[in-house]
């Protein structure tokens, strides 16, 4: 039978490992601890660290007990990832408060030991990697005479703790661990390198144990990341306190979601192949077509897909809330890098069939823009893996397609022609050079080098659609009007404005002949026509093709459109041509609003709406209105984008933007 004990020892500490002369940031974290249990609350005098493998939980609480061990008599850290061995490092704490060797049975010894603590003040006990809250009864002392610090992968605390979660490291943090574990200041090279590793700081300790013992560079390090992610992962240093790599980090959790869900496995091999973060919930439960059993049954209900992302969450191989899912990149690497070829070629094909369905862009409707922009991601993640794998390249190649229309239609140019290119790599192999699906692609590229300004690319690219599709679908048909009417924009680019209008004539004949008087691409036509009339003098034609594209614009695309912007823009410009300013600022300030609503401030329809308007102000003499107008384009450039944004620098300086033409799809 135990007694009471008697009074304690001064210090009784038994933290196993040395203090991290390398911890970096985690400030908020550990004030948060601090504060917490300073508060005298009870809710917050167990407070339970939870996170992914590798984040760095062990390594919060061994600093904060380093850093407040003067305040408490006892500090006692318990090894919790089992229970045998969780009860084993408890009740070793009762040979210290009770004095030598004790004689009872561990359980009653560890009853013992709960009551001493409860009846005394100010000692930290550390239970770390507890697989749950069902665990620790055993262990965790009741009352508030102390303090208690949990770590877990577990995030399910509730009731029993204050549940504080842990995330990967802020780019600062990781970049200045980096310096402190190497020594070297690569700045810039271990910016990249934390971004590779997800700024986790296992994955980053591993790395800069590597860096130190092979006598390398950060940059060479992250040279061989990219070829040799995979080995690197596996490698575990010698004379570091981290004896597990992050491969075999998880291979617990691995192992334990394999053999409990199906389902739960499954969806983490979907999400692996996806971007990793936001994947919004929607469109996962939008998949039931393309998703294989069984988890196409299990997106659809509600109860069972919470299961599945349930068993996920229990060991932090994600993360989520009620709109998304997220998971770590690593987490996803790793998940990729367990499954054989046959898998990920399974995987991945699923992946972007279902972004393919999802991502559904179409230029006359802007409410299809908003859901492309947050897909962007996914498209870029899925259509990457895909064409490693060679898995699917006709839908690749298709997704594809549709990004780089979406992307010139939002001025992001550079990444369109990108994007394109590959969609026609892929699409030669499939079809050949010859094929209309090559020509849709074709044109498409046509159309963002004439953005571009690489008017002889452009030419050749819709050369080469016109020699396609005039085979294909006979001279006077759409398709091949669509791309004359592309190629008229080069002419005139090129200073041929009489041969260009004879292009926009021709093609504007062929689609009121195929398509009836008010087809939605009659608008563009008619516009460029009135562009082309507009170089050779012609204002009165210009402007009434301009009134013509304009009302075939707003009764096809609603008055909000930016088809309808850019007719508006050009009507501003000639009005302002024949000396009628108030007209010109009155068109210029509806497309401004139209496109202001629709664009991001950076867009290069946005700038020209400001700069012509910022003229006309101008010419007008209302200097203050100019001024108004320039601050706040500048004040919604920087708030997006930062002071360094080349357009800030460039509103000053009042440059006028390219005269606004139309590619047709």
């Amino acid at each position: 039978m135990l007694s009471g004990p008697p009074a304690l020892a001064l210090s009784i500490w038994n933290v196993p490992y040395t203090r991290n002369v390398n911890f970096t940031g985690r400030e908020s974290i550990l004030r948060e601890l601090h504060d917490g249990f300073l508060s005298g609350d009870p809710l917050r005098r167990v407070q339970a660290i939870h996170g992914l493998g590798g984040v760095g939980k062990t390594q919060v609480a061994m600093e904060y007990a380093y850093r407040h061990r003067d305040e408490y008599p006892i500090v006692w850290w318990v090894r919790a990832e089992e229970p045998a061995t969780m009860l084993e490092d408890f009740v070793g704490l009762g040979e210290r408060i009770f004095g030598g060797a004790v004689k009872a049975e561990p359980e009653a010894l560890a009853e013992a030991i709960k009551r001493a603590l409860e009846n005394r003040l100010n000692w930290l006990l550390i239970l770390d990697n507890v697989p749950g809250p069902y665990a620790v009864g055993r262990v965790l002392p009741q009352g508030s005479g102390g303090h208690v610090i949990i770590t877990s992968r577990n995030p399910n605390w509730r009731g029993i703790a204050q549940p504080l979660h842990l995330r990967p490291w802020e780019r600062r943090e990781a970049i200045e661990f980096l310096r402190k574990r190497t020594g070297m200041e690569e700045v810039e090279a271990a910016g990249m390198l934390a971004e590779a590793l997800g700024d986790l700081p296992l994955a980053l300790e591993q790395a800069g144990a590597c860096i130190e013992q092979a006598r390398i560079t950060v940059g060479q390090y992250l040279e061989r990341f990219q070829t040799h992610r995979r080995e690197l992962m596996q490698i575990t240093q010698p004379g570091t306190d981290y004896p597990e790599t992050i491969a075999t980090t998880w291979d617990i959790s691995f192992h334990k979601i394999g053999g409990a869900s199906r389902v739960s496995k499954d969806l983490l091999s979907l999400l692996s192949f996806l971007a990793p973060d936001s994947i919004p919930r929607d469109l996962l439960k939008s998949g039931e077509k393309v998703l294989p059993y069984p988890l196409a049954g299990v997106v659809k209900d509600p109860v069972s897909f919470d299961g599945a992302v349930a068993s996920l969450l229990l060991y932090s191989l994600i993360d989520a809330n009620e709109q998304a899912i997220s998971l770590h990149r690593l987490v996803a690497a790793v998940t990729r890098d367990r499954m054989d070829l046959s898998e990920r070629v399974r995987w991945a094909e699923v992946a972007v069939r279902l972004i393919n369905d999802a991502f559904a862009f179409e230029s006359i409707d802007i409410g299809t823009w908003s859901q492309c922009s947050s897909l962007l991601p996914q498209v870029m993640a899925v259509t990457a893996h895909a064409e490693s794998l060679q898995v699917v390249p006709e839908v690749t190649s298709a997704l594809l397609n549709d990004a780089g229309r979406y992307l010139l239609k939002r001025g992001q140019y550079l990444d369109a022609k990108e994007t394109l290119e590959r969609a026609l790599k892929l699409a030669r192999s499939i079809y050949g050079d010859q094929h209309p699906a090559v020509s849709a692609i074709v044109n498409n590229l046509g159309r963002v080098c004439q953005r571009l300004r690489q008017i002889s690319e452009a030419k050749q690219y819709f050369e080469w659609a016109v020699a396609i599709d005039e085979p294909a679908f006979g001279h006077d048909h759409p398709h091949v009007a669509t791309v004359v009417n592309n190629y008229g924009l080069c002419l005139m680019a090129g200073g041929e404005v009489e041969a260009a209008k004879e292009q926009f004539k021709w093609a504007l004949e062929v689609f009121e002949k195929t398509s009836g008087a008010d087809h939605p691409k009659l608008a563009s036509v008619i516009n460029n026509l009135g562009y082309a009339m507009k170089s050779m003098g012609d204002w009165n034609g210009a402007h009434e093709h301009f009134r013509r594209a304009l009302d075939i614009a707003e009764k096809k695309f609603g008055p909000n459109h930016p088809t309808v912007a850019s007719i508006l823009h050009n009507l501003g410009d000639v009005a302002r041509g024949m000396g009628n300013l108030e007209s010109a600022k009155s068109y210029f300030e509806r497309a401004l609003m139209i496109d202001r609503a629709v664009y991001g401030p950076t867009h290069p329809d946005l700038a020209r709406d400001v700069d012509y308007l910022g003229q006309v102000l101008k010419e007008i003499g209302d200097f203050d209105a100019e001024k108004r107008l320039y601050d706040e384009a500048r004040e919604a450039i920087v708030k997006a984008h930062g002071e360094g944004h080349r357009r800030a620098r460039e509103l000053a300086q009042r440059v006028e933007a390219p005269q606004t033409v139309h590619t047709v799809e």
